[in-house]
């Protein structure tokens, strides 16, 4: 993003439909406000998050000329997804896509509630379930439709898993982008 005739500043926005509209206000070169923006120490990337909003800015605040930039490095999430083993997730960046096969075990607690932020709709959530290969085993979040079309010890390749790197859950994955092929019993 353009903040000066001469300065170029990296925006990261986690939240897709943030993202892109981000993304088209850039194609359309229009000014925009960020506001509740966190700015890292080095102030080398801006992070846009879920507090974060953009809005249009009225051109006359603007005092010079959009230059055009460089197109961007695809970030992670635009990249094809790659097939690894369990072991495999310590090398992944944070919202890579990844392909993943594995036996797949569905826990004992209820799918929870989850009001999901870009579609402010409510979901269902299965967060105890563990996904192992004979390398290794993660968590994983199983979304609703999918709670009740999976099944407990069944073997699945999943592709289009988004990885997450928190303490408590190494994999999880879009309710939208998330395809099984035909379970096998293991």
């Amino acid at each position: 993003m353009q903040t000066s005739p001469t300065k170029v500043q990296r925006v990261l926005a986690f939240d897709a439909p943030a993202h892109q509209q981000i993304q088209h206000f850039q194609n359309t070169k229009t000014p925009v406000f960020l506001k509740n923006l966190i700015i890292k120490q080095d102030e080398s990337d801006w992070i846009f998050n879920q507090q974060s909003n953009v809005s249009v800015a009225p051109n006359s605040d603007i005092t010079f000329n959009y230059k055009e930039q460089l197109q961007p490095i695809p970030c992670t999430s635009q990249l094809p997804s790659v097939d690894i083993s369990i072991s495999q997730l310590n090398t992944m960046t944070p919202n890579q896509k990844v392909n993943v096969t594995g036996t797949l075990s569905l826990g004992q607690k209820q799918p929870k509630k989850i009001l999901v932020k870009s579609t402010q709709q409510i979901s269902l959530v299965k967060e105890d379930c563990i996904l192992e290969d004979s390398t290794g085993h993660t968590s994983i979040h199983i979304w609703n439709p999918l709670i009740t079309q999976l099944k407990n010890t069944y073997s699945y390749r999943l592709n289009n898993l988004t990885f997450k790197a928190t303490p408590s859950c190494l994999l999880h994955h879009s309710p939208l982008i998330l395809n099984c092929r035909t379970p096998c019993p293991h």
